[in-house]
């Protein structure tokens, strides 16, 4: 290579660095086992980068803005500029932790030549973010998904801020199959929350206000754990297990609640398509599903009626649930049919308190196309008590598995 060749790719790399830094340094400082980079304020645009083994290269030139870092040197510690960094895609390979200032998304969706994902992470790494993540795209519709690849691991430390845009229908997807995220930090101004996956719900404030969160969304199994003292999960809906499965090949979500707070406004669902096995299991914290007009509950199986190859298991074993109904089957005599299908209240332990001031339905109710033979109600512990008078003409099994009720 020619002296002149070398002197322009050193100058067309210098370009690059201070591109990426908002004219800014971008300082990049290697050891034997680390590698330090120091992200500029400024807009990452214009240019798609990637970091790969030691060196910037400009590999996408023309290409939609996408920062991707690929390396092959981990850890790496990424230091944000306090004035922050934005993207507008992110794609990353290996083991990395984010420090410093916040991260913006600024994809526009529906844009040319960008798909949904503002951030992927590729499989087998180790992703952790200790900065705030924020979104501001424009007003167009679609969905941010952060999409975690197979045995990887996510973890976001600060949370952030996922605001739907004006006259935009846009939901936040964590798609996460056979790989771990874990939450924590305060996430505001979410549309619609749903994941896929292993997600650890722990010291974070997630609201999706009125809106709804999906659990096992995506294909692929989800468990999701609320597993910290001070972890509240919120919206208007939680759904445990939206969309079909397959047959002989069934969805399976889990919502596992060994502390904090979920609260749904309106309606907690359990299993809601065909093929589909959902559970919520309830150890400790409280599960709380009585809006503000008295008259919500919790489904088990959609409440039209209609299952198909489903079951719907809600477990209380420590504890407090509150709710003003719980439906077996169907929420009306009319529902429709139901085929092989079951729904079961199993109760060893905590406490169950039903009813409202508002509604006069019973407080556990057999849909008109649920047997009675496939909606059980178990006890065999704990406490059922209620929040006024109810009434139920659904048969009950004392078990005594976990003592007296």
């Amino acid at each position: 290579m020619s002296n002149q060749m070398k002197t322009n790719r050193i100058v067309k790399r210098a370009a690059l660095l201070l591109a990426l830094s908002g004219m800014a340094a971008v300082t990049v400082s290697a050891q034997t086992t680390n590698i330090w980079i120091t992200i500029g304020d400024g807009v990452w645009d214009n240019v798609a980068t990637n970091w790969s083994s030691g060196a910037w290269v400009d590999s996408q030139v023309g290409a939609p803005d996408v920062a991707k870092f690929i390396d092959m040197q981990t850890p790496v510690a990424i230091q944000v500029a306090p004035a922050g960094a934005r993207f507008q895609s992110l794609d990353l390979t290996g083991a990395y932790i984010f420090n410093g200032g916040p991260l913006q998304w600024t994809m526009s969706h529906g844009e040319a030549g960008f798909s949904n994902n503002v951030l992927n992470i590729g499989g087998t790494s180790s992703v952790t973010f200790n900065t705030a993540l924020s979104y501001s795209g424009t007003s167009v519709n679609g969905n941010q998904r952060f999409v975690v690849g197979v045995d990887s691991t996510l973890i976001i430390n600060k949370g952030g801020a996922f605001h739907k845009p004006d006259n935009g229908t846009q939901d936040w997807y964590v798609i996460a199959n056979n790989a771990t995220v874990n939450l924590s930090g305060t996430f505001t101004g979410v549309n619609q929350f749903q994941v896929t996956g292993t997600i650890n719900h722990g010291a974070a404030f997630l609201s999706a206000g009125n809106n709804e969160v999906r659990i096992g969304n995506s294909s692929g199994n989800t468990v999701y754990n609320v597993n910290h003292a001070d972890a509240w999960l919120r919206g208007g809906e939680i759904t445990i297990v939206q969309n079909a499965g397959n047959v002989g090949a069934p969805r399976t979500a889990a919502l596992n609640i060994s502390s904090g707070t979920v609260h749904a406004e309106w309606h907690l669902h359990v299993s809601r398509a065909a093929n589909t096995n959902a559970a919520v299991s309830v150890s400790g914290g409280l599960l709380r599903v009585v809006g503000s007009n008295g008259g919500n509950g919790i489904h088990l199986l959609q409440s039209g009626g209609g299952a198909v190859n489903q079951s719907a298991l809600l477990a209380i074993n420590g504890g407090t649930v509150t709710t003003s109904f719980i439906d077996f089957g169907g929420n009306t005599a009319s529902a429709a049919a139901n085929t092989n299908a079951t729904a079961t209240l199993r109760l060893t332990g905590g406490a169950l308190y039903l009813g409202n001031n508002v509604t006069t339905k019973e407080v556990f109710f057999l849909g008109g196309g649920m047997s009675a033979a496939d909606a059980r109600i178990e006890l065999g512990g704990g406490t059922v008590g209620g929040i006024n008078h109810w009434s139920t003409s659904m048969g009950m099994t004392l078990t005594g598995s976990g003592g007296d009720v």
